[in-house]
């Protein structure tokens, strides 16, 4: 499993604009792994959902809150100069 963490929140909801963002789940015995494409509230189930895709642009089976899910970190390499 990759090292993660999750989504920043705040009392007036996500003070960062998290799309674009890389994030994983675990869901039915499998780990999910996508591109966060918005979010919305649900008012019918009192959170706020993710629309999240595969890198193929195929929609994940579910909608998850937003607390469920964690960001990939991202890593950079650094050239060496010789």
């Amino acid at each position: 499993m990759l090292p993660s963490t999750k989504l920043p929140w705040s009392r007036f909801g996500p003070p960062v604009d998290v799309r674009g963002t890389i994030v994983t789940m675990q869901w039915d015995g499998r780990a999910l792994l996508g591109r966060v494409h918005g979010l919305r509230r649900n008012e019918v189930l009192g959170m706020t959902v993710l629309d999240v895709r595969h890198f193929n642009g195929e929609r994940w089976p579910i909608e998850p809150q937003y607390f469920a899910v964690d960001i990939v970190p991202r890593t950079y390499e650094e050239e060496d100069e010789a």
